[in-house]
């Protein structure tokens, strides 16, 4: 029994990974869900994940990249994404700054309180279709109208891994717990 305090470090950084993974995996999937799903939506979960805000933007940066994306995403005094655009020939990135919000159904809408378009002279409608046209990630939709950004966590979770929500989204303190089911479809 000398080995077992390797053998415990090692099975519990294997379950940090795996739920890395799984989160990531959840995010880039799309929204398109059966009725019978939301039911399920309201079961009680069987585990919860804590974040840190290294974390979750080493998550959404790996999820974004494996979706292909140029975008790329922080958290500071909100949740920002830097999207690059292309408007009248010329390439711009546009910059968003969001205020997460953790919704029941365990989305995550994120208010758009300010934009930059760098050297582009746009108005805020214009730009907003310009990025929406530029954000093609499953489990991420830019909403013009609203002025927010729709992130559906069960995008990056794999099928056979069960579900994820967001259940809390604490900009202020640091904190960002996530709750799912383990083999809920």
């Amino acid at each position: 029994m000398h080995n077992s305090s390797w053998k415990i470090a090692f099975l519990l950084l294997l379950a940090v990974n795996i739920i890395v993974l799984a989160g990531l995996f959840i995010l880039s999937r799309p929204k398109d869900r059966p009725e019978e799903e939301e039911i399920e939506i309201n079961e009680k979960s069987n585990y919860e994940v804590s974040l840190t805000k290294e974390a979750l933007e080493s998550a959404m940066r790996e999820g974004l990249e494996r979706s292909g994306s140029d975008i790329r995403f922080s958290v500071a005094d909100g949740f920002y994404f830097r999207i690059p655009v292309e408007a009248y020939g010329m390439r711009s990135e546009l910059v968003l700054k969001t205020n997460p919000i953790a919704y029941k159904d365990g989305t995550v809408h994120m208010k758009v309180e300010r934009l930059n378009l760098g050297s582009l002279l746009l108005p805020e409608g214009a730009a907003l279709s310009l990025a929406q046209a530029a954000v093609n990630v499953e489990g991420l939709k830019l909403v013009p109208a609203q002025k927010e950004i729709v992130l559906d966590p069960n995008a990056f979770m794999p099928e056979h891994m069960g579900t994820l929500r967001a259940k809390v989204l604490d900009v202020k303190n640091d904190r960002y717990v996530f709750e799912g089911n383990f083999g809920a479809k």
